[in-house]
């Protein structure tokens, strides 16, 4: 297509997306002392002009294109990648060691070098007198030249750079083993595309589970015969397309709503609206929603931010016994099969989904914003994605934000209450706190693109 419209993999038109390099944190005055994460990418990223990503042969010890080793059989958790080198990168590479000399009180700490990109650590040793865009800029220069030098053609670099500033104790030690397994991630990506595929629109069916009038799940008031005709036809979806049959099924009883079982309207003809990234097949096993009061757990916090211990694990400043009594019922429920389903409003709620992955438990998250188009999970979430223990889910009605979003009332209701939809008979008991229950479904129904009919 032209006029930067292309069709999807689906078929429909989309406006091309130009990812801008610029992003910077508001009111941070770039001169100031402290580590920097700079990103760079090429004009022409279809070039990998900077080097060739090689993965291990096993038991050999071969180092192959990767490419070659989707031939190998490889599972994810046997990935070691490396990035070699071309000529054009290992001159970049060298450039880089050398960026103190032109550069006073910038130090360079640690290059990066991916096919496409580059990910630069510097610290910066003393107030600058230019911010340190200037030093970024005078460095892209040099491999500029280096590039014409060595016979290239055009532009080496897209314009502008991202950057992330290092602002808490620990985060310097996790940015820095990041950076290090930066070409494994991309090996596993590359091998494995499906699990980390963003899926704009997905249809998934609910388990419309009924609300009482104090808002705490018993009287049903979104049934099939409210949810106009076909849900799908709201934004021309076939309906073939919706994942599964039912995403939920029954458990046993309620590990979450101690005794006070959620009782279920009948299987609904309903779908609600996604984007997604990671395995869809969880939706088709029993899933057990993940729901902790506010009053029951929290993170220290200081300065209205979580304070981390130096492996960047946020320290807990209160459980009570009512959280731990949960927190065992929903590991235990995961640990005999059951997925996890988590909105991740409050502290406690993150918490089990962090445990869970550490344990090695499936989970389902949702998230309060949109996913991006090229969404890159880190840490203990891409290493459950790799290993087909996680699905994102966002709804799709809010869009992408860069950045953090505000956790508002408004998302936290409409997240709780999609989450007992999904969960089915395994559902949590949710107080809504005094809002109508028609209000707590609106919120619910406009995120995942449901209408109400009459």
């Amino acid at each position: 297509m032209t006029n930067g419209w292309n069709r999807d993999d689906e078929g429909h038109l989309r406006r091309e997306m130009r990812h801008r390099m610029g992003r910077r944190l508001t009111g941070w005055d770039y001169r100031r002392t402290g580590h920097y994460v700079i990103t760079i990418v090429l004009a022409e990223r279809s070039s990998q002009a900077l080097g060739k990503l090689m993965v291990r042969k096993i038991p050999d010890g071969v180092w192959l294109p990767v490419m070659q080793a989707k031939e190998m059989g490889l599972q994810p958790e046997d990935i070691e990648a490396r990035v070699e080198f071309s000529e054009l990168g290992r001159a970049v590479f060298e450039h880089f060691q050398r960026m103190g000399e032109f550069t006073p009180g910038v130090k360079p700490v640690y290059c990066a070098v991916m096919p496409d990109h580059l990910h630069l650590l510097l610290k910066v040793e003393k107030t600058l007198a230019r911010p340190l865009g200037n030093a970024i800029g005078g460095f892209k220069t040099g491999c500029e030249k280096i590039h014409a030098r060595t016979g290239g053609a055009g532009r080496l670099f897209a314009e502008g750079f991202v950057d992330h500033v290092i602002l808490r104790e620990g985060q310097l030690a996790a940015e820095f083993n990041y950076l290090l397994d930066n070409p494994r991630r991309l090996a596993i990506k590359r091998l494995f595309p499906e699990l980390f595929k963003v899926v704009r629109r997905v249809g998934i069916p609910l388990r419309l589970a009924p609300q009482a009038q104090d808002g705490r799940g018993k009287a049903a008031l979104a049934t099939s015969s409210e949810i106009g005709q076909n849900p799908s036809s709201e934004i021309g979806q076939n309906p073939s397309s919706v994942i599964g049959q039912n995403p939920s099924s029954v458990i046993g009883q309620n590990p979450v709503a101690d005794g006070a079982i959620v009782r279920s309207a009948p299987a609904a003809q309903a779908v609600g609206w996604f984007s997604a990234l990671g395995n869809h097949f969880l939706l088709q096993r029993s899933l057990v929603q993940v729901q902790v009061s506010r009053r029951d757990f929290g993170y220290r916090r200081s300065d209205g931010r979580i304070v981390r211990d130096a492996n960047g694990i946020p320290e807990i400043a209160f459980a009570t016994p009512e959280y731990a009594a949960r927190h065992d019922m929903l590991l235990a429920a995961a640990s005999q099969g059951a997925v996890l389903l988590s909105p991740c409003v409050s502290d406690g709620e993150r918490q089990i989904a962090r445990e869970a992955l550490d344990a090695g438990l499936p989970l389902i998250t949702l998230q309060n914003k949109g996913l991006a188009p090229v969404q890159k999970p880190s840490g203990r979430y891409f290493e459950a994605c790799s290993a087909g223990r996680l699905l994102m889910l966002a709804p799709i009605a809010w869009p992408f934000q860069p950045g953090e979003k505000p956790m508002t009332r408004g998302d936290a209701t409409a997240l709780n209450r999609i989450s007992q939809w999904l969960a089915g008979d395994g559902a949590a008991e949710v107080n809504y706190h005094g809002l109508e229950p028609s209000n707590v479904d609106q919120l619910a129904l406009d995120a995942i693109c449901i209408r109400l009919c009459g």
